[in-house]
């Protein structure tokens, strides 16, 4: 997905949100915050919004000494997201299609991105998310891949949603072997293998790190032990709005977007209204745009 100038405001945007989780000093927040011009000075339109939202964290990270600084709200996020998912999870395995619960399950705990939002009440996202109707769904697509999928790597996304995956990894144990994939290096609130311990994952998983510090999931940054997983993958189930924007037009791979269209633009790439819980393929995407 190329950047579009819509995407540029929300650049600054995120800046300020890192800004605000490091100090409370406005002059810091401004000297932060122009940490995140000139990447954006020198962006090109054919860059994705990942790629120019990496550059910004980059320098960012720097200026922290390569300090986690959402390392608390992180950790809050879990702990928070463990507490609701001991009750939620029954209501999951009674569903009549367990599957589609767990795939709305690991779409709901998608809010938790610090990147796009401030303001988040998970109690409330879960109760309406599993009433709310997807604007895009490849569920029967999906089925039917699942039986002659041995080798699943997951992509995981943000500390805390990570819980929400739980049920959904669960299922796809059921037919092979997964991989959860996570950062190497803090990247906003994405988990890394810190994150991931302390995130309830079931036994038989195999966690592995990218080897990336970027947003997303660009796949020339990763890790040969990464890419190596990423290639022989028979599916691949990719969390988030940033894995998103970085692979959507990768051809050669069986991937499944699950994600909620946080903006417009990626709104507009699937065909759906903005806040749509998606979980398509990357076949379907081709379907749409052809």
């Amino acid at each position: 997905m190329k950047v579009r100038l819509e995407c540029f405001p929300c650049f600054v945007r995120q800046a300020l949100i890192a800004a605000s989780q490091i100090t409370d000093d406005p002059v810091q927040v401004k000297e932060i915050i122009d940490l995140s011009l000139e990447p954006i000075r020198n962006a090109r339109l054919s860059d994705t919004p990942a790629h120019i939202a990496t550059e910004i964290y980059r320098r960012i990270r720097a200026r922290l000494n390569g300090t986690d600084a959402f390392r608390g709200i992180k950790a809050q996020c879990t702990e928070t997201a463990l507490k609701i998912m001991r009750d939620f999870e029954p209501m999951i395995e009674r569903s009549p299609d367990p599957l589609e619960a767990a795939i709305r399950a690991s779409v709901a705990g998608n809010v938790i991105d610090f990147g796009i939002y401030t303001d988040i009440n998970l109690d409330s996202i879960v109760e309406n998310i599993m009433h709310e109707p997807f604007g895009i769904l490849s569920l029967s697509e999906l089925k039917s891949d699942l039986p002659h999928a041995k080798s699943i790597l997951f992509l995981a996304d943000n500390a805390g949603e990570l819980v929400f995956d739980v049920p959904l990894i669960r299922h796809l144990l059921q037919f092979g072997s997964v991989k959860v994939a996570v950062k190497s290096v803090p990247v906003i609130n994405d988990a890394t293998m810190e994150d991931a311990m302390a995130s309830g994952l079931p036994p038989g998983i195999e966690l592995i790190e990218n080897g990336s510090d970027c947003v997303g999931t660009i796949l020339e940054t990763c890790s040969d032990e990464f890419r190596r997983a990423f290639e022989d993958a028979d599916l691949i189930i990719s969390k988030g709005q940033a894995n998103f924007e970085t692979l959507d037009d990768v051809k050669d791979a069986n991937i499944y977007f699950l994600f909620k269209a946080k903006c417009e633009v990626t709104a507009g790439m699937v065909g759906v209204e903005k806040d749509s819980l998606c979980a398509v393929s990357n076949r379907a995407l081709l379907r749409l745009q052809a």
